[in-house]
């Protein structure tokens, strides 16, 4: 008998589901049983919007096998499957028929479900509210399991539809226990705007409004910070010396036998600059001619004096002349050379400060021992190389007229004046303040901050010995900024350090700006991060390659990511040029007006039609002249789409992410250069804050997801350059894995990283990358907890969890020195050196299994090195016994 009434309850509440389904007219006759609902949405536009809950029988996405829910008395069990349909049809009730909000309550409970499943959970709770948000605006998912956004899904899209409170009450009404503890609506806001800031630098009532963010990753970013490291080293110098000669040739009595009055001098001035023809009056008369020539002649030489000048003061710390002078010097190659040389060049250019050059010199060869031969390169003889790399990377100057005439016209030309519209004095303001954004932008990268705390001048930069025994031999100073942080501290300031590299391009700004101590460096950020972004698109040099190889795309993953990003960039580019680029002209609500005066060229105008719906770009020209912030908001965020552009918060998520991937060979030439040298306390002052922890968090998944994916593609290749434990599981994992298709390559890459790989943690010597299932065998472990605190050489050199590039080989170097010394010390017991023989020996193994697999001779020196170092050491045994 109660087998029927729970047959008789289950039956009619199948029913009772099926008929509100046919109250939303499904336009496939669906029932509650099938799989897949169809209905005809966005009336107009009759859209088909497609739910397929097959989906939810993915084991990614079953929290519970089953789940009970009460109807007319009985407790009635249904499958995931079922209550996800039971869900979103309660959702959904009283709602428009509209894609955005049917696909949103779909996405929205698939995600939870999902989420769930991924944290072993059967309640979404308050605890974990924040890290569910911050999935939903961070993943997408389907058939193929989760994948990363490069975008926050707008409001709209996403959130709108998925209400805790109703989704509270559907459940309360069914008696279901699962997926809801108690939240209240308070939490829920707390924990939204919470997220909202963590990822997007935005409240919820502003994302809400129609703000988006969009994920300008390390994979794009990386190469927009070399890009604009190249622009400011290649630029700085010239842009500078026009300035300067300029303000000479003005602010001195130079002409003052010349009876030209000062606003016509000025204009003669800057027209010679700027490599224009003298002007046709000055031709006619010999007088004025000889005049003429006398200001040119003048002002070509002051130019000449100051170019020298400020090449002097930026040529010496360009990346690729500090890897020369290295290579000359004949020092090894290891993480923290550069960071020496680095250092040598600010006492030549800045002077000493509290360490003088000989000590600098002195403690770091003394620190390198007998991996170097300091008598073979003097302090002296390293000056002369400087001097020989420096001088030839500076290019020399046409010695006639005529010639430097054509190399200042030429230069601008470079740096795009004829983009500009302004005139004479102007233009080259314009130029310098161009080039002043590129270094803005690569301070921004190497800080990560927010662009609200960027308005410090070089006086509120603190400089100080370096005391620290683990880099003070590299490093000789320490550079804090005392200056607010208002998000966070409101008034009261702060210290924060930054980096050397950080300081010189600080510097170098200030200088660019001629500005005085006591003023603020730097141009606004919002302005400086957009400005050479359509160059970056349209001229980086690394786009440039791809093209000339392209016969070569098919062989390497390298070139084909690249080829990637620059096809969805290109893409991109008139939607961006339109919104952000030229945004703070208003030329996005230009575009608008244009169009409705029927004035908007043929180009802009498709631009706008491909990608507004009919009714937004109706709504846009009914209400131009009376549009509000909100609506400006919603609907450029509309018209931008998932489309890449760049941030001062996008930097945040850059700056993070290359945090993890410092150590590993594919951050770029400026991150490379600017975090491979700093060791984990100069990121943890920053990381400890509690407003990078939703960054940290996405930055670390993005991580570890890059990794083993950088793992699964190169195993297609003779030379792989990885070693350590992590690369034998994912040999491993392949071998015992069929997948063909680059979908199933994805969700092998997707599987790993979500259920297996716990966390990561980036060392000099290794990439620590803990699994699932063997935690307890990690060789930091201590009662089965990994105490990664004590990561050392010695400890994970052999871990089953390391990971270990070419990008590791220097930290491998570096850091087991001590143990080398040892093995070398003649003086020692064996009884010592039994700890460091250990620690020499697995890193042999290590360093012979990147040779063995990337096939790179340099490794063989060191190799050799280690055995000569074991056999000395073995012979202190032979020699005790």
């Amino acid at each position: 008998m109660k087998s029927n009434s729970l047959e008789h309850s289950r039956t009619a509440l199948y029913a009772a589901l099926n008929n509100k389904l046919m109250a939303l007219s499904p336009y496939n006759d669906a029932s509650f049983d099938s799989e897949v609902w169809q209905f005809v949405t966005d009336v107009g536009n009759n859209r088909l919007s497609t739910l397929d809950f097959s989906l939810f029988n993915l084991p990614d996405l079953k929290f519970e096998e089953r789940v009970t829910v009460q109807y007319d008395g009985s407790n009635i069990e249904i499958v995931t499957l079922d209550l996800a349909k039971v869900l979103w049809l309660h959702m959904v009730e009283g709602l428009s028929a509209r894609s955005q909000k049917y696909l949103g309550t779909y996405n929205c409970l698939a995600l939870l479900f999902s989420f769930l499943a991924e944290k072993g959970l059967s309640n979404l709770t308050s605890s974990n509210l924040e890290s569910f948000f911050a999935y939903c605006m961070t993943q997408n998912i389907g058939i193929g399991g989760t994948t990363r956004r490069l975008t926050v899904p707008s409001y709209g899209n996403r959130l709108e539809c998925f209400s805790i409170d109703k989704l509270r009450y559907i459940l309360l009404r069914y008696g279901i226990n699962d997926v809801l503890g108690n939240i209240s609506k308070r939490r829920v806001n707390e924990a939204l705007t919470a997220t909202c800031l963590d990822i997007m630098n935005m409240t919820a009532s502003e994302y809400k409004q129609g703000g988006t963010y969009n994920f300008l990753g390390l994979d794009i970013g990386k190469h927009y910070l070399d890009h604009c490291s190249n622009v400011f080293e290649e630029h700085f110098g010239f842009i500078a010396a026009i300035k300067e000669t300029i303000d000479l040739c003005l602010s001195e009595s130079l002409f003052a036998d010349i009876d030209y009055i000062p606003s016509s001098l000025s204009r003669i001035v800057v027209d010679i600059l700027t490599g224009e023809n003298p002007p046709k009056r000055s031709r006619q008369n010999r007088y004025q001619i000889e005049k003429y020539n006398f200001i040119q002649h003048t002002v070509h030489d002051l130019f000449r004096k100051a170019y020298k000048k400020s090449c002097k003061l930026s040529h010496p710390f360009f990346i690729d002349n500090i890897n020369k002078i290295i290579e000359h010097s004949g020092f090894p190659e290891r993480y923290d050379t550069q960071e020496f040389v680095r250092s040598l060049l600010y006492v030549d250019i800045f002077g000493e400060s509290s360490k003088s050059k000989e000590s600098i010199w002195h403690e770091y060869m003394a620190y390198l021992g007998n991996q170097y031969n300091s008598e073979k390169v003097t302090l002296s003889s390293f000056e002369k190389i400087v001097k020989i790399v420096v001088d030839d990377s500076i290019q020399n100057l046409p010695d006639t007229t005529d010639g430097l005439q054509a190399f200042l016209k030429n230069q601008l030309d470079k740096l795009g004046a004829s983009k500009f519209k302004s005139k004479k004095k102007a233009l080259v303001i314009r130029l310098a303040d161009s080039v002043s954004y590129a270094g803005t932008t690569c301070f921004i990268g190497a800080t990560g901050w927010r662009a609200s705390e960027f308005d410090f001048s070089l006086k509120n930069v603190e400089i100080t010995q370096n005391d620290d025994v683990l880099d003070n031999h590299y490093t000789p100073w320490r550079f804090h900024v005392f200056w607010k942080v208002p998000k966070s501290n409101g008034e009261t300031k702060l210290k924060r350090e930054i980096t050397l590299g950080s300081y010189i391009i600080a510097s170098q700004v200030a200088y660019l700006r001629q500005l005085n101590p006591s003023e603020n460096i730097f141009p606004s950020p919002d302005i400086s991060v957009r400005e050479w972004w359509c160059d970056f698109v349209e001229h980086y040099c690394l786009f440039d390659v791809v093209h000339e190889n392209n016969d070569q795309i098919g062989k390497y993953s390298s070139l084909r990511d690249l080829t990637s990003i620059h096809k969805k960039l290109l893409k991109e580019l008139p939607v961006i040029s339109m919104t952000i680029v030229r945004y703070g002209e208003n030329y996005f609500m230009n575009c608008i007006r244009r169009l409705k005066a029927g004035r908007l060229d043929g180009h802009e105008k498709q631009v706008l039609k491909d990608n507004l719906s009919e009714a937004t770009l109706e709504f846009a020209l009914q209400r131009v002249a009376r549009l509000e912030k909100a609506d400006i908001m919603a609907i450029r965020a509309e018209l931008i789409g998932d489309a890449s552009y760049p941030t001062p918060h996008a930097f945040r998520h850059i700056w993070a992410e290359a945090v993890f991937h410092r150590y590993r060979g594919d951050v770029g030439k400026f991150i490379r250069s600017n975090f491979k040298h700093m060791n984990s306390r100069f990121f943890m002052a920053y990381l400890r804050g509690k407003e990078l922890k939703g960054i940290t968090q996405v930055a670390e998944r993005n991580f570890i997801n890059n990794v083993v994916r950088q793992h699964i593609d190169s195993l297609g290749y003779a030379r792989r350059d990885y070693a350590g434990g992590t690369g034998r599981f994912l040999e491993k994992v392949i071998s015992l894995t069929k997948t063909v298709t680059n979908e199933e390559r994805n969700e092998l890459v997707r599987k790993i990283c979500e259920d297996r790989i716990v966390s990561a943690q980036s060392n000099p010597w290794a990439t620590c990358l803990l699994r699932s299932g063997t935690v307890r065998m990690a060789k930091c472990s201590s009662e089965g907890i990994p105490q990664r605190h004590n990561a050392s050489p010695s400890l994970c050199l052999d871990c089953i969890h390391a990971d270990i590039t070419e990008g590791n080989f220097n930290g491998i170097v570096v850091y087991i020195k001590p143990d080398i010394d040892a093995c070398r010390n003649p003086s020692l017991p064996y009884a010592i050196k039994q700890y460091h023989i250990g620690t020499v020996r697995s890193a042999l193994k290590r360093v012979s299994e990147l040779r063995k697999n990337g096939g790179n001779e340099k490794y063989d020196a060191f190799i050799k090195f280690l055995i000569e170092s074991l056999y000395l050491a073995e012979n202190t045994r032979s020699n005790t016994e």
